[in-house]
């Protein structure tokens, strides 16, 4: 990938999608009249709101307010970012996203990489099926409790032994050098030529899958005991970051939907034995501890986080770290919990032995996040008396100012204060937390400073908060009905008309005239990441009254209207010269005020 992606490249995807296609692969839509209604998938309700336009390319829930074209249901529903959404619906297309090549942009192009990954993937599985050597690995996994589905779902595959199994079979294709850039295969240079070896030899294989599902690096687990090391995984490549990834996320979500919470283990063995025991939101992190970033992923998906270790020290050690990393991102309705094995076992052992119920009452009864804080810095220490409470209420100083400023911190303040016996604000004055919240305060005042636009309230019902201004209601027509601007020849009148908002109207009619079948969609997509995006967003969905031909005519009438007030601009130049020098009489202030709400003012 390299550089932007062009938004004609866009534009142009966002006419060839079709919005129905892609939400009722993912919701069960039922026509209904010219649209198509659903439960919404994005809260809970018993009678459908949720509706999809395919002649707007546009969904809207009347329950919650979440709207937007396919683009943006992708980004919400499946949890990603802007460009794997694009690359995602162009590929259920058929078609290459293009990337602009900029000067500060040089990134290489990935493909191959991607492509290597996927034939060393269909090379493992089909060495698990059919070679010589298979039956220790396929005895191994059934010894695990591995079924043959849960080894598809992971698309496990099998390493024979020896050094050139592979690499033989690529030596002389185009693949061979993506194959030592992905880490599959090994180089060695000597002075007459290139030799290349299997990095991995006699082992099961684990593909790691990106969140689109794309295979982007491998973990090894040896099948004798006596190999080192037991695990061996792919080096880090420009598609594989293992501080970034997870071991399983992408089979977790394909085989839950609505994910409600995930727990963290430590294996790939872990994740796969709770898959085939019923319980598929486990996932591993890739040879490191969990940290902030893989917290961040997770977070993203669900609010509640359990982490399952070993009980024993190293097990509590690791544990704490996690907490550590949890802090900065707790905050209301986010749950983290630990789960603490017996001595000897781990995620694998214990749920085949005890199964899945068993397993599950474990994690339903894991340790909160605030009882594990708590309970980790008074160890060691007498809590009978106030030398202990005080030494307590400070080491938990440095972790509470971790915590963001909400309610969740004042809750964990005041069972810090409760466990002490203290009253919650000499906890805070000790914790220097209230120059916290202020500074706090500071920066999210600065954060929430937007740039302002002609359409600029800040509503959640914009029936009942977006005053009617003519330009406003020209673009919330527009917006609902491209096709109007169609036969519309005298708008670059408007640009001379000086009123908020009005260049954006401007620009839509230009849109308009520029592409043939816009949909509200493309206007949507067109002005994302703007300003603008939002208010754009509900004025899509602001009730026009009237049946489709007065709408039209009301918007004929307005642009009528908006080209009538170019007469006012200099009339308008004359009261701001005068009020500069003079003072307006009663009538003239009227008038002014008429033509800055976009009001032509009565004339004699």
């Amino acid at each position: 990938m390299a550089g932007r992606i062009p938004q004609a490249f866009i534009d142009d995807l966002i006419a060839r999608v079709d919005i129905v296609d892609v939400i009722d692969r993912r919701v069960q839509l039922q026509k209904k009249g010219r649209e198509y209604q659903a439960c919404c998938p994005f809260h809970t309700e018993k009678t459908p709101s949720f509706t999809v336009s395919q002649v707007k390319q546009f969904y809207h829930c009347f329950g919650c307010g979440a709207h937007g074209t396919a683009i943006g249901f992708m980004m919400e529903y499946e949890h990603m970012e802007f460009i794997d959404t694009i690359e995602t619906l162009a590929a259920e297309l058929g078609i290459e996203v293009p990337y602009e090549q900029t000067s500060h942009s040089s990134s290489p192009n990935l493909s191959p990489l991607y492509e290597a990954m996927n034939t060393a993937v269909d090379y493992y599985q089909q060495q698990l099926k059919s070679h010589a050597a298979s039956p220790s690995a396929v005895d191994y996994l059934k010894q695990r409790g591995i079924t043959g589905e849960i080894a598809k779902h992971f698309l496990l595959g099998f390493a024979p032994p020896g050094w050139n199994n592979l690499s033989d079979q690529v030596s002389n294709t185009p693949q061979c050098q993506a194959m030592v850039s992905a880490g599959i295969i090994s180089q060695k240079d000597n002075a007459d030529n290139a030799q290349y070896y299997d990095r991995f030899r006699h082992r099961i294989m684990f593909p790691i899958r990106d969140k689109r599902g794309r295979p982007i690096a491998f973990g090894g687990r040896v099948i004798d005991s006596e190999d080192n090391p037991k695990y061996l995984n792919s080096p880090e490549t420009p598609v594989f970051h293992k501080g970034n990834e997870l071991y399983g996320l992408y089979e977790a979500r394909q085989s839950i939907r609505h994910l409600e919470r995930f727990m963290v283990v430590e294996g790939y063995m872990d994740v796969l034995a709770l898959a085939q025991n019923g319980i598929q939101y486990a996932v591993a992190t890739l040879g490191t501890a969990p940290n902030e970033q893989h917290l961040k992923i997770l977070f993203r998906l669900v609010k509640d986080i359990v982490f399952c270790f070993d009980g024993d020290k190293a097990g509590r050690k690791a544990a704490w770290r996690a907490l550590e990393h949890s802090l900065p991102l707790m905050m209301e309705g986010r749950q983290v919990s630990f789960l603490f094995l017996p001595d000897g076992e781990d995620p694998d052992s214990l749920v085949r032995a005890e199964g899945q119920q068993a397993f599950e009452a474990r994690i339903n009864q894991a340790m909160p996040l605030s009882d594990f804080l708590i309970k980790h810095i008074e160890q060691n220490i007498d809590s009978s008396t106030t030398e202990g409470n005080s030494r307590i209420a400070e080491l938990a100083k440095p972790l509470v100012q971790k915590l963001p400023d909400n309610m969740y911190r004042e809750l964990m303040v005041k069972k810090i204060a409760d466990r002490v016996g203290l009253e919650s604000d000499l906890i805070i004055k000790n914790l220097d937390l209230d120059a916290k919240r202020n500074d706090n305060s500071m920066n999210n005042n600065k954060n929430t400073t937007r740039p302002q636009t002609g359409i600029n309230q800040n509503f959640n019902n914009p029936q009942k908060n977006i005053a009617r201004t003519p330009v406003r209601l020209a673009i919330a027509i527009l917006l609902q009905n491209p096709e109007y601007a169609t036969n519309l020849n005298n708008a670059e009148a408007l640009i001379e008309v000086n009123l908020p908002g009005m260049s954006i109207l401007v620009e839509m009619i230009e849109f308009c005239h520029s592409k043939p079948n816009v949909t509200t969609a493309a206007f949507l997509e067109r002005w994302r990441d703007t300003p603008a995006e939002t208010h754009l967003g509900k004025l899509s969905h602001f009730s026009l009254p009237g049946d489709e031909e007065s709408i039209k005519n009301e918007f004929i009438d307005v642009i009528e209207h908006l080209i009538n007030l170019r007469t006012d601009n200099g009339r308008r130049a004359f009261l701001e010269q005068k009020h500069s020098t003079e003072r307006l009489t009663d009538a003239e202030k009227l008038e002014y005020n008429q033509i800055l709400m976009g009001i032509t003012p009565d004339k004699p």
